[in-house]
């Protein structure tokens, strides 16, 4: 086992869920060449619903009977796109990408997971009942490890140029692969209504 299993602090009431982003405006300056000013200036108001929000997304746990919120945002963004000719295959509003927390706690936010299919990938991860590795990511400044060992999971998110400790924990594997699985289901059902709303599924 590795010394950094060994050393997880333990976390008890992990949640797992999926954020869905939620932009207060569309930006629809050039794609190369702009400056910070207009980057700044160059911007149209978005709709953006009273959710309670993580960042700049919104979780599925808070979006419990105000989906079709989310619908009238995301058709404002498709009407920006069609009203400044924005490519919407490029767009970043419909990123959405897992999470795993405690409460005013850890938080691995996935920051490099933009699109269901890879928050999907997560999620079964986190329902594996094998032993040793069963997740690893890799990409600029940052790397996630997640191993299983018997009843509990370990996590440790890093930057391993620097040698910086984001977190190294250990929690509850039942919960995490119960939620995991639930959220999988309820997830694909929210994509399933917002690409009905909108007519094409810009999130898997």
């Amino acid at each position: 086992m590795n010394d950094w299993v060994q050393q997880a602090e333990y976390k008890s009431e992990v949640i797992i869920d999926i954020g869905f982003m939620v932009q207060e405006s569309f930006y629809f300056g050039p794609e190369n060449g702009f400056t910070p000013e207009q980057y700044q200036e160059l911007r149209e108001a978005l709709p953006v619903p009273d959710f309670e929000m993580s960042g700049n997304f919104v979780l599925t746990k808070n979006l419990a009977g105000k989906e079709f919120l989310l619908a009238e945002h995301y058709k404002a963004v498709v009407a920006m796109h069609e009203k400044h000719c924005k490519d919407i295959s490029k767009s970043t509003h419909f990123w959405n990408r897992p999470i795993v927390f405690q409460e005013n706690d850890f938080c691995i936010s996935f920051s490099w997971h933009d699109r269901f299919r890879e928050g999907k990938n997560v999620l079964e991860s986190l329902s594996s009942i094998q032993d040793g590795e069963i997740y690893w990511d890799r990409d600029q400044g940052w790397e996630l490890e997640i191993y299983g060992q018997g009843e509990f999971l370990f996590a440790r998110e890093w930057d391993p140029d620097y040698e910086k400790l984001h977190c190294q924990v250990k929690f509850d594997r039942k919960s995490v692969r119960e939620q995991s699985q639930a959220l999988i289901a309820h997830t694909t059902e929210i994509i399933s209504y917002l690409s009905r709303e909108i007519g094409h599924d810009h999130w898997t």
